[in-house]
């Protein structure tokens, strides 16, 4: 499906709604899909993954994939999904595991004013899953 997708997390930890705003946009394929069965021993039989696919190249992701992904909700013109980004630090290191949450915006009138609302009372970020 066609999104346009908003990172709303940096190497684990919430940004905050201006960052988020002013940040790049991704715009490209959501797809949601268990992980492929080699990958099974290292993820899981039953993980999931979440890929942006460059709608150009569809073979290339344009973020970091989300491994262990699920989705938080759907509402509002738009889907969280949220999982781990694996970050490397070099060629032999093992990979980092840092939390992140996309917002994918599949309506872009009602999606893009619900990223505007967000935000959780006392929560400094401006922005919180469980926020209505």
């Amino acid at each position: 499906m066609f999104c346009v997708v908003y990172l709303l997390r940096f190497r684990g930890c919430w940004l905050s709604r201006t960052q988020i705003l002013e940040g790049n946009a991704f715009k490209g394929f959501l797809d949601f899909r268990r992980v492929e069965p080699e990958a099974r021993h290292r993820f899981g039989p039953r993980a999931m993954v979440a890929k942006l696919l460059d709608p150009r190249r569809l073979e290339h992701s344009l973020t970091h994939d989300l491994h262990w992904a699920r989705v938080v909700q759907i509402k509002e013109g738009g889907i969280m999904v949220e999982g781990k980004e694996l970050l490397f630090k070099g060629a032999k290191s093992s990979a980092i595991e840092c939390l992140q949450t996309w917002w994918c915006i599949v309506d872009h009138e009602t999606g893009y004013a619900a990223l505007e609302r967000m935000r959780a009372p006392g929560v400094t970020t401006g922005f919180h899953p469980n926020d209505d």
